[in-house]
C-alpha cells in the first residue's frame, strides 16, 4: 500500500493565495514576477484571496517585494504545522530567504493574517469543490511507497515524504527540512473540471523526490567532473531556456534527475508512454537524455546505491566529454 502522503494542502493554499492576492491588488502588473502562482476562477480561490487584506496588514508587502522565488516560498508552507501553528524548532533548519528582514517575524505575521478570517469556515463553505480537487489528483499506485523510492537511491536514511497540492500554484517543487522530504505540485483547473496528467504528474513527483537524492551527490563530487560545463554549453545550443544560464551545476542535476524520474516510473509507465516526456527534455537542450537514462537503467542495480553508480559510471561518462572536447580541438588546429 502506498504510505506517502498525496493531498490538497490548505498550507499552500494559503501561503499562495497571499500572492495571489498581492498580484490582484496591483492589477496583475507584477504577473510575471510571480509566475509560480496561477488564478482559478473558482469560488474557493475567490473565498480565500478575497480574506487577504493588505489594508489591514500593510507591512506584508515589504517581505513580498523582498522574495520572489518559489523555493523559498515553497519551504515557508511546510513552516507551518496543519494547523499553522509555528514550527519554530525548524527555522534555523532552512535559509533565510530575506535580506534585511526576519524570516521568523515573517512567519509571526502569516499567522496573523491566518488567524484574523475563519479559515474552517471557508473549507467548510467549499468543501464539496476541494473534495473534486481532491478527486482531480487521482491515486497513486497501490506499490508506490516510501521504500521504493529509498531503495531506488540505497539510502539508509530515516527520510519521511509527502506530496502537498494545490490549484494556487503550477509546476512542482521539492524541499527538505530535517528528515522530511516534500513535494510539492499543482493541480490544473479547465472548464469546471480539476485534474493532473497523471502520466506527466507521476514522472514529476519523482522528479522532485530525486533532487533529494541526487543534488548532494553531484555537489560532493564537482571537483571530480574535469570538464562539467560541457553539457551546459551542448544543452545551451540546443535550446536550453534562460532560466538555466551560467548554471553548470544545475545541468548535471536536471540531466540525473530527469534520467532517474524515468527509471523511477518504468514500474508503472512505459517507455513508449514517456515519449512526450522525451520530446520535451530534448526541446528545452537535454538532447542526451534518452543516452543517460539507458546507463542508469542498465548499471544502476550493479551498484549499492545511486552514488556508487556515480561516481563508477556517471563520472567516467561526463569525463569522456573532456577527451572527446581536447580531441576536437586538436583535430581542428
Amino acid at each position: 500500500m502506498c504510505d506517502i502522503p498525496y493531498k490538497v494542502d490548505k498550507r499552500l493554499d494559503f501561503i499562495y493565495a497571499i500572492i495571489c492576492s498581492y498580484v490582484i491588488k496591483n492589477g496583475y502588473k507584477n504577473k510575471d514576477e510571480f509566475d509560480w502562482v496561477e488564478f482559478p476562477n473558482t469560488k474557493y480561490f475567490n473565498d480565500l484571496v478575497s480574506k487577504i487584506r493588505f489594508d489591514k496588514f500593510p507591512e506584508l508587502e515589504k517581505y513580498l517585494l523582498d522574495i520572489k522565488d518559489e523555493g523559498y516560498y515553497n519551504y515557508i508552507v511546510y513552516l507551518f504545522n496543519d494547523d499553522f501553528s509555528i514550527k519554530y524548532q525548524d527555522i534555523d533548519k532552512v535559509q533565510n530567504p530575506f535580506k534585511n528582514e526576519s524570516l521568523k517575524e515573517y512567519l509571526e505575521l502569516l499567522r496573523r493574517i491566518y488567524l484574523s478570517f475563519d479559515m474552517n469556515k471557508i473549507l467548510e463553505d467549499n468543501k464539496g469543490e476541494l473534495k473534486l480537487q481532491q478527486e482531480g489528483l487521482g491515486k497513486l499506485p497501490d506499490d508506490y511507497n516510501k521504500a521504493y523510492v529509498l531503495g531506488f537511491f540505497g539510502s539508509l536514511d530515516d527520510i519521511d515524504l509527502s506530496i502537498s497540492c494545490s490549484i494556487f500554484m503550477n509546476g512542482g517543487f521539492s524541499s527538505t527540512i530535517g528528515n522530511h522530504v516534500y513535494c510539492t505540485r499543482g493541480i490544473k483547473y479547465k472548464d469546471g473540471e480539476f485534474f493532473v496528467n497523471r502520466r506527466y504528474n507521476f514522472i514529476s513527483i519523482n522528479h522532485e523526490f530525486a533532487h533529494h537524492f541526487i543534488n548532494p551527490i553531484v555537489d560532493k563530487y564537482y571537483d571530480k567532473v574535469s570538464d562539467y560545463d560541457y553539457l551546459f554549453k551542448e544543452a545551451k545550443a540546443n535550446g536550453l531556456p534562460g532560466d538555466y544560464s551560467g548554471m553548470n551545476k544545475t545541468i548535471l542535476y536536471e540531466y540525473f534527475v530527469r534520467a532517474a524520474s524515468v527509471v523511477m516510473s518504468e514500474k508503472w509507465i512505459s517507455q513508449e508512454e514517456m515519449q512526450p516526456d522525451f520530446l520535451w527534455f530534448k526541446k528545452i537542450g537535454f538532447i542526451r537524455i534518452e543516452e543517460i537514462t539507458d546507463i542508469i537503467r542498465e548499471n544502476l542495480f550493479n551498484y549499492s546505491s545511486f552514488e556508487e553508480l556515480y561516481i563508477n559510471v556517471l563520472i567516467p561518462y561526463l569525463n569522456s566529454f573532456t577527451r572527446k572536447n581536447n580531441e576536437e580541438i586538436k583535430n581542428s588546429k
